[in-house]
């Protein structure tokens, strides 16, 4: 083998054993394994004491509005390298991107106007 083939080999396991040394030895001396008291046990949700199972079944209505937050975030992060090479890009880039937003805000409008931003629909309210 070459000298470089076996350092490549070396560098890798010592840096294998690195990664090792400080997740095992060095962690478990930072870190404490006693808890004083038994609410540190418990997972931690937003400050709230955990009600129920952990596998409890979820509205999917979270889901698509998670979704729609991420498509909405996303296509707006296309706005920051339109406005970087705004001036170099003419009038037409300046009609394309009202095209674009125009899109966007007709999404909006019907993602609102089908009640699917308001936290509590009407039917899933406790009679």
């Amino acid at each position: 083998m070459s000298p470089d083939v076996i350092a490549s080999i070396v560098f890798g396991a010592v840096g294998f054993l690195f990664v090792l040394a400080n997740l095992g030895l060095f962690g478990k001396i930072l870190r404490g394994s006693n808890p004083s008291y038994a609410a540190k046990e418990i997972p931690y949700e937003c400050g709230e004491i955990p009600v129920g199972d952990a596998w409890s079944r979820f509205n999917p209505r979270f889901f698509l509005l998670a979704i729609v937050f991420v498509i909405f975030d996303v296509e707006i992060a296309f706005l920051f390298p339109w406005g970087v090479a705004f001036k170099e890009s003419g009038s037409f880039a300046f009609f394309e991107m009202l095209v674009f937003l125009f899109i966007l805000l007709v999404g909006y409008v019907w993602f609102w106007k089908i009640g699917e931003l308001r936290w509590i629909l009407p039917r899933e309210t406790a009679t």
